[in-house]
């Protein structure tokens, strides 16, 4: 599917009330994760590579959302053919 598109259409989901309650960016799911492995690495050592955590958890969620929405569209396009 046209990258542009997925792009378009996970920014409209972004904006949504929705994405605030089932965002683990947003929930406070990963700030409970983000507070433990400060714990665990240490505080030094987690603000060194904070941005990379970050970036790969954004990563997820996006390549998350776009697996499940061609899930969902092919799901659509095998019932209604």
């Amino acid at each position: 599917m046209n990258q542009g598109i997925m792009k378009a259409i996970f920014e409209q989901w972004a904006e949504s009330e929705n994405y605030h309650r089932k965002s683990a960016l947003e929930n406070g799911t990963y700030k409970k994760y983000i507070e433990r492995m400060g714990e665990v690495i240490g505080e030094r050592e987690y603000t060194r590579i904070s941005d990379d955590i970050t970036y790969l958890a954004c990563e997820a969620e996006i390549a998350g959302f776009n697996s499940g929405f061609l899930y969902g569209v092919m799901f659509m396009s095998d019932m209604l053919g």
